[in-house]
């Protein structure tokens, strides 16, 4: 258990109605507040007050934090805590870096110098670098496809609302009547199921009626490491080069014809009507656990898929500056 939601100890109105230090959540065209607003001092993040009237906005991510583990969900959503960049593990920084790179691409300006601002904020391995290196020249040398004419934007950012609470997320990248999910894996088995993308896809599916297909586009990282006398210069090039040779290998079900990669689904395989009634009853536990302080930690998820970031936390009692930072309040 954790603190509960109470009365604020902070709250200052000097005469007006809201706090000085409230920070207003998504509002609608009448200027109603559509989600919990933020505290502006430093070592808050969700307003408590606010918190009795609305709930956090929800994405597939935040959602699937609650059914795994509220206090996850509790760190993450309510107290705004975050591991640091370079605290996160190699696959998180992998999938940072490699979205932030298809959306430069998309503004004409990936660079080395970004490239590597990149490399330096998340403070990456030299061998992690050169595998990342090695996949972003290749795929700047195969020149893939994005269908730039029909897209609307990268890293597309929606906002619906489900049974009143407001639901959002990023595409990494939205056209007219489609879009395209980026998957950099180790794992692409795990990516190319139905049933693993279907909470995600869906989400992504409602937040567009006139979505009517979408491309999971899959990027096989290698598991490996320099060979024995290898240097990590010449691991990059050989893995540029195989990668070069056999861009299937890399990235999966590419199309030389068109230099395009992916695998296609269409939003009549989504069973979406269930993924709105998970929604209903997923916002539901929130708001009742928010009200009656129902926050515990589910032992079972502490390392599925992965070590949850939030261990260090759970085992020691505290947050420690050199590992955990504050969300953007927005």
């Amino acid at each position: 258990m954790t603190k509960k939601i109470k009365t604020c100890d902070f709250r200052i109105t000097n005469h007006s109605r809201k706090c000085d230090h409230y920070i207003e959540g998504k509002i609608d065209g009448l200027g109603n507040e559509l989600e919990a607003g933020f505290c502006r001092l430093p070592k808050e993040f969700r307003c408590i007050e606010s918190l009795k009237h609305h709930l956090p906005r929800v994405s597939h991510s935040s959602r699937k934090s609650f059914i795994q583990c509220r206090m996850k969900y509790y760190y993450n959503q309510i107290e705004g805590r975050v591991l640091l960049p370079h605290r996160q593990t190699d696959a998180i920084k992998a999938g940072a870096i490699w979205d932030k790179f298809l959306e430069l691409k998309h503004e004409g300006k990936p660079t080395k110098e970004t490239i590597h601002k990149l490399f330096v904020k998340y403070k990456v391995s030299p061998v992690l670098e050169a595998k990342l290196t090695a996949i972003i020249k290749a795929y700047i040398t195969l020149e893939i496809e994005h269908n730039e004419p029909n897209l609307v934007n990268c890293q597309h950012e929606f906002v619906y609302p489900i049974y009143d609470v407001i639901t959002y997320g990023k595409i990494d990248r939205a056209y007219i009547e489609s879009f395209t999910e980026s998957k950099l894996t180790t794992n692409p088995d795990f990516h190319r199921k139905l049933h693993y993308l279907q909470a995600q896809l869906s989400t992504y599916f409602l937040s567009n009626e006139n979505y009517k297909s979408c491309i999971v586009e899959i990027v096989k990282m290698h598991k490996g490491k320099p060979k024995a006398n290898e240097s990590v210069e010449s691991f990059q090039k050989r893995l540029y080069h195989s990668y070069i040779a056999r861009p299937k290998s890399v990235f999966l079900e590419y199309k030389e014809e068109t230099k395009t990669f992916g695998y296609k689904f269409w939003r009549t395989e989504f069973d979406l009507p269930q993924i709105l009634r998970t929604y209903e009853i997923v916002n539901r536990d929130i708001s009742r656990a928010i009200k009656n302080n129902e926050w515990y930690r589910n032992d079972l998820a502490c390392h599925v898929p992965t070590d949850c970031e939030y261990l260090h936390r759970c085992d020691t009692g505290s947050f420690s500056k050199m590992l955990y930072g504050y969300k953007d309040k927005h």
